[in-house]
C-alpha cells in the first residue's frame, strides 16, 4: 500500500526526491502524488530546472546585493507556501 501524502508534505520533499534521499516508501508516495497532482508536478518540474540551473552556475560569484535580494525572495516564497498566498512586493 502506498502512503498518501498531501501537497505540503510532497513539496517539502522535492529536493530530497531529486537528490535520491527518500526511503523507498516515501519515494513511492511522492511519485504517486506527483502523478495525480498537476500543481505539485509543476513545482517538481520547476525545482528540477532550478537545480540544473544552479549546478551550471556553481562557479559564478553572486554580488552581495543580489544575493540578499535572492534570499529575500526565497524567504517570501517560503512564507507564501506556508500561508497559501502570494507575497506582497515589499515582503
Amino acid at each position: 500500500m502506498v502512503a498518501v501524502f498531501g501537497c505540503w508534505r510532497v513539496v517539502q520533499r522535492l529536493a530530497d526526491l531529486l537528490a535520491g534521499d527518500l526511503d523507498p516508501w516515501e519515494h513511492q508516495a511522492v511519485q504517486a502524488h506527483l502523478a495525480g497532482c498537476a500543481r505539485c508536478d509543476d513545482a517538481f518540474d520547476r525545482t528540477r530546472r532550478l537545480e540544473a540551473l544552479l549546478r551550471s552556475a556553481r562557479d559564478v560569484e553572486i554580488p552581495h546585493a543580489s544575493r540578499r535580494r535572492l534570499e529575500g525572495l526565497i524567504d517570501r516564497l517560503e512564507t507564501r507556501d506556508r500561508v497559501g498566498h502570494a507575497p506582497t512586493p515589499s515582503g
